[in-house]
């Protein structure tokens, strides 16, 4: 009989961090999980702390691939090594961990619900506990596109990081690719498109840990462009109109857009921000994606984007994937 969890890592020169890591899921009280590591060309000790972890338990697998893939397409390709008997899914960044209950108590919140798509938790960001809670404390479950519809009014996150999340491994097998490298934040896009036709189960613990630091590639990128701004607005033309009324929907993108005209505005006659040919193209990409996505009727979010658009400085500049 195969396991029920696929844990799954996918990592790039992860050697800092990567023990710790592989050691949380260990630990885990619940014990019928595999766990793949796939290793995306690490030219540090990351195989060989892998191969080592591997070599003691009979669970844990390393793959070491041979090409290089950025990051929303190294996620995508770990799914592929998943048991194809996994009943659910939980990947964990290589410098994150997670704490001993967290697969058992996601996995029963799931097990409650068959309807639930994906299960998230409280978790712990550097010092500090993240996520703001869509309901009670005394329930565990919401409907998912009601989930999406009070994420998107209170203008917050539904799931966190993907260190945050338990998918049902059916969800990951039925989208290829199943992350979107067109969104800078892919997975926060993919749990939304999950709830549009799947539940979400809530853990009122903390479950997991994400590490802030400034030595990693998204969140450094992430923190210096804030692409957050970019998240929320693209996240509501995209979905908006399904889960909101047209005067929800209006009240929302006009509160996200003006926040994010400002925030270009303010750029603008900032040197550092007006010189910086990578800040420059990722809100140019950005933004001409959203116009090509937008629907002609709306007519009042176009005038804005366009807008915002002639705040930048070098409008042909493009940008590539990390």
């Amino acid at each position: 009989m195969g396991p029920a969890i696929t844990v799954l890592t996918p990592v790039y020169n992860g050697e800092r961090y990567l023990a710790e890591c592989i050691e949380s899921v260990r630990a885990q009280t619940r014990t019928d999980w595999e766990y793949v590591i796939v290793d995306n060309c690490s030219t540090d000790r990351t195989a060989e702390i892998a191969a080592h972890y591997a070599g003691i338990d009979s669970r844990i697998r390393l793959v070491r691939c041979t090409e290089f893939v950025n990051a929303h397409r190294s996620f995508c390709r770990t799914i592929e090594f998943m048991d194809p008997g996994s009943r659910y899914c939980k990947f964990v960044c290589a410098d994150d961990k997670i704490y001993p209950e967290c697969l058992e108590l996601m996995v029963a919140v799931a097990e409650k619900y068959p309807s639930v798509g994906l299960v998230s938790a409280y978790r712990m960001y550097g010092d500090q506990v993240s996520m703001d809670p869509l309901l009670p404390d005394t329930e565990d479950f919401l409907p998912g596109r009601e989930a999406m519809r009070r994420a998107m009014l209170k203008g917050i996150y539904v799931t966190g990081a993907p260190t945050s999340i338990l998918f049902a491994a059916e969800v990951l097998r039925h989208r290829k690719p199943f992350f979107d490298e067109t969104v800078w934040h892919s997975d926060t896009d993919a749990a939304l498109r999950t709830l549009l036709h799947k539940d979400l189960g809530f853990v009122h613990r903390v479950l997991t840990f994400s590490r802030m630091h400034s030595d990693t590639l998204t969140h450094s990128f992430a923190d210096r462009i804030n692409t957050y701004l970019c998240l929320f607005v693209d996240s509501l033309i995209r979905y908006g109109p399904l889960v909101l009324t047209k005067d929800e929907y209006r009240r929302a993108i006009r509160i996200r857009l003006l926040k994010y005209w400002w925030f270009l505005l303010k750029a603008r006659v900032k040197a550092s921000r007006r010189n910086d040919r990578i800040f420059q193209a990722f809100h140019n990409t950005q933004l001409l994606r959203m116009l090509t996505e937008l629907p002609d009727e709306d007519r009042e979010t176009r005038f804005m984007l366009k807008s915002m658009r002639a705040l930048l400085a070098d409008r042909s500049a493009t940008l590539l994937s990390p």
